[in-house]
């Protein structure tokens, strides 16, 4: 094996690596974003007198929470993006993981106005988000495409990556990964 070989190997290992992190839980020094990204749900949660804790998240409900939040993080403020949006995406994430169906989820948290789509976390509207190109780029289209693929992969994205990079060539899976992880959320 012959150094850029090698160094392709180390690669992957490190991506394999972090998604096993991601399955099993943060490491120690990771642990401090975790505690704020729950605290940050919590916060939200509470606001609108949900009886659930984000403790209770796990990290394969986060690595979801997470992408489902990358959609809308662009052409406005990434804090307005993640601190109000990403605490719906982790409830979504959390009830997709316990059994809700995605048209439940999408019927619950997603709501038409004019022309853009809002997204809530509860139905008394004091928590939601409203991207300023949410209906012209299709945001809704594209986290309801999301989780309805993710359904046969045990509801899990951690699941899906691993499916779709396992058979990739050695110098292609990132690509590939990439690849895949576009045609899952692309409209």
């Amino acid at each position: 094996m012959n150094a850029k070989e090698k160094e392709k190997l180390f690669r992957l290992w490190k991506f394999f690596a972090w998604m096993d992190d991601a399955r099993q839980g943060l490491k120690e020094n990771d642990k401090w974003i975790d505690k704020w990204h729950r605290c940050v749900i919590n916060k939200a949660w509470k606001l609108c007198d949900l009886n659930d804790d984000a403790d209770d998240l796990t990290s394969a409900d986060m690595v979801l929470a997470h992408w489902l939040t990358y959609i809308f993080d662009y052409q406005m403020p990434t804090e307005d993006v993640w601190n109000k949006i990403f605490p719906i995406m982790a409830y979504m994430a959390f009830r997709f993981r316990k059994g809700d169906t995605y048209t439940k989820i999408i019927d619950e948290h997603i709501f038409q106005r004019d022309n853009n789509f809002e997204f809530r976390l509860c139905k008394k509207g004091e928590f939601s988000f409203k991207h300023r190109f949410g209906g012209k780029h299709g945001l809704n289209r594209m986290v309801k495409k999301t989780l309805k693929e993710l359904e046969g992969y045990g509801k899990s994205l951690v699941a899906f990556m691993l499916e779709k990079s396992n058979n990739a060539a050695e110098h292609e899976w990132v690509r590939t990964l990439y690849g895949e992880l576009y045609t899952l959320t692309s409209v």
